[in-house]
């Protein structure tokens, strides 16, 4: 090949080149205003979700407290928490019915275990542990003796867990106690120091906790099975976390009515 023939190869080349460099630039400069622009697009629609998002857990804490009134005080920790909590679960639940209902149900479980601790089981267990401590009470309901021949009572066994092995009470446990007072059945010694316990340390909460308002509506929760069965199978309808939320914090508000009564 001739020189001159190279020398116009090689500027035929050169042109093809900055050609081809220029559309390299041109196609990074459009790719790189269109990553900008889907960055500006998904920062803005991150802001409007977190404003809407925000506006939407201030809705629902207003309507919390405008529910609750000052008995939110009286409430234990977290519980506004597992309220907003609940109420996000509820309407993502509204949305897609048949998606599970668990976790409204366990955001109220885990007020009404909270609740319990508190304010039924923290001071009888202290009170509890002081006696057998006691040198002097040899005789006594919390005695060895009597705690060992006893093991065998369901309801007994729990309560001395409950007591000596720092245990909880469920749910269900409160409600099948609750049942035995109001229908006057035979009371074993155990349950019923407990009982006596909360007759004379917290007399308005026991007397809620069997009165018409606070025990018929939580029987229709325990009836469903709610707390319990359907809970361990994860089987919790749109229904059962409806009536949960009617019961506990609507037309009902039984926990409003625990949380005032003690106040």
């Amino acid at each position: 090949m001739k020189k001159d023939d190279l020398i116009q190869e090689n500027i035929s080349l050169r042109s093809r080149l900055d050609l081809a460099l220029g559309w390299m630039k041109r196609e990074v400069k459009t790719a790189k205003n269109t990553i900008q622009k889907k960055q500006v697009q998904s920062v803005t629609r991150k802001h409007f979700s977190n404003l809407f998002e925000q506006e939407g857990i201030d809705i629902i804490v207003r309507r919390i407290h405008s529910g609750f009134g000052d008995s939110i005080k009286n409430a234990p920790e977290y519980t506004l928490e597992r309220l907003i909590d609940a109420e996000i679960y509820w309407q993502t639940l509204q949305k897609y019915p048949t998606v599970d209902g668990l976790p409204v149900i366990l955001a109220y479980q885990k007020i009404l275990d909270s609740w319990i601790e508190e304010n039924l089981v923290e001071d009888f267990r202290i009170r509890h542990r002081e006696e057998r401590s006691d040198p002097g009470n040899n005789n006594g309901i919390f005695s060895s003796n009597w705690i060992a021949s006893n093991h065998s009572q369901w309801l007994e066994k729990d309560i001395q867990n409950i007591t000596l092995k720092k245990y909880t009470l469920s749910i269900w446990r409160l409600y099948q106690i609750l049942s035995l007072v109001r229908e006057g059945k035979n009371i074993d010694w155990l349950l019923s120091d407990l009982i006596s316990f909360w007759r004379n340390n917290i007399p308005e909460v026991f007397d809620i906790l069997v009165s018409d308002e606070f025990f018929l509506p939580f029987s229709e929760l325990m009836d469903r099975e709610i707390f319990t069965k359907k809970r361990h199978e994860n089987k919790v309808t749109f229904a059962d976390a409806k009536k949960v939320r009617e019961v506990l914090i609507e037309s009902n508000n039984l926990l409003r009515l625990i949380f005032s009564s003690n106040l």
